[in-house]
């Protein structure tokens, strides 16, 4: 249902600027580390409520690598190569990223950045043969985004106050 997936996308961004301003005003408060800790804890409460409550998804807390909580530590199946590359690369280089970035630009310019997301995700799956590129209109939006992303970053690099120290 179209209408069921744009409020799912309106409280996605609602939660996501919600989230930015949060971390940007207690960040400063405890080190990047506690605050990552917390944040991929509370993160993971959340998904294992969701998938407990939902009906149409099994959960169990064995090792099954199909439904199990602990499923990833099934080596038959190379699964714990991929969830430490998640837990390494994607962490430390994605969400710890912004993070560090809220030291030195403002919300709005972090917030605009997480936009491209999409963008590297799909150059990233084509270049690991995971996925194809978009088509003429997905590059039309991607185009898009880049120069809005240009248009809100821009102006942001030159302030001292808030923005890049």
């Amino acid at each position: 249902n179209a209408l069921f997936g744009d409020l799912l996308a309106l409280c996605s961004a609602a939660f996501g600027v919600a989230y930015l301003t949060v971390a940007k005003a207690v960040r400063s408060e405890m080190s990047v580390m506690f605050f990552i800790t917390c944040v991929l804890f509370f993160g993971s409460i959340i998904v294992l409520v969701v998938l407990a409550v939902n009906p149409h998804e099994e959960l169990t807390f064995d090792m099954d690598p199909f439904h199990g909580v602990f499923g990833g530590f099934d080596f038959e199946y190379h699964r714990f190569e991929v969830l430490a590359y998640l837990a390494i690369v994607v962490n430390f280089g994605g969400s710890m990223g912004f993070i560090r970035a809220m030291q030195h630009f403002d919300t709005i310019v972090i917030a605009v950045g997480t936009l491209c997301e999409p963008l590297a995700a799909s150059l990233i799956a084509f270049l690991c043969h995971a996925g194809l590129l978009p088509g003429p209109l997905g590059w039309l939006g991607n185009f898009l985004v880049v120069v809005g992303t240009l248009c809100v970053v821009y102006p942001s690099m030159g302030k001292s106050d808030g923005g890049m120290h």
